[in-house]
């Protein structure tokens, strides 16, 4: 339900002050996405041209919250002990620490294998139920929308 806070935004500021864009589309395209706020904001779109998208630091889902959490309250403690070492020896346990992490995750790390399905009936009424809303943000932005 974005239509009637977009519109008020369009109200205030004006259309043609507002650029709105959707996360699925930062998902499938961002290049394409980010290149379209540049232009908006008046800024060389070029920058993306050569620019990588990857992802760092996903979001994993863990096997144990508590495991994560001793694991992340460990590394911020000793991380104040190891600026006190030479540069030479930082750069091993650096090495080491970032061997352990890798291994902690593969052993710790959750893997999803459930899909989750919504019945043909539940699916209907939800479309129905959005669909004078994506009406009306289509009407306003003229962008199809990624739903």
């Amino acid at each position: 339900r974005y239509a009637p806070y977009i519109e008020r935004y369009f109200d205030l500021f004006g259309k043609n002050r507002i650029h709105v864009c959707f996360y699925e589309d930062l998902v499938n395209d961002p290049n394409n996405f980010c290149t379209g706020i540049a232009q908006f904001a008046g800024i060389d779109p070029s920058y993306f041209n050569n620019y990588d998208f990857k992802i760092y630091n996903k979001t994993v889902q863990v096997k144990s919250v508590g495991v994560h959490n001793i694991f992340r309250k460990f590394k911020r403690s000793i991380r104040p002990l190891t600026r006190m070492l030479p540069t030479a020896s930082r750069k091993r346990l650096k090495l080491a620490g970032y061997n352990l992490e890798q291994a902690y995750f593969t052993a710790n790390k959750k893997e999803i294998d459930e899909k989750i399905t919504v019945s043909p009936e539940m699916n209907n009424f939800i479309k129905a139920y959005y669909a004078p809303d994506s009406i009306h943000l289509l009407q306003l932005t003229g962008k199809k929308l990624p739903w």
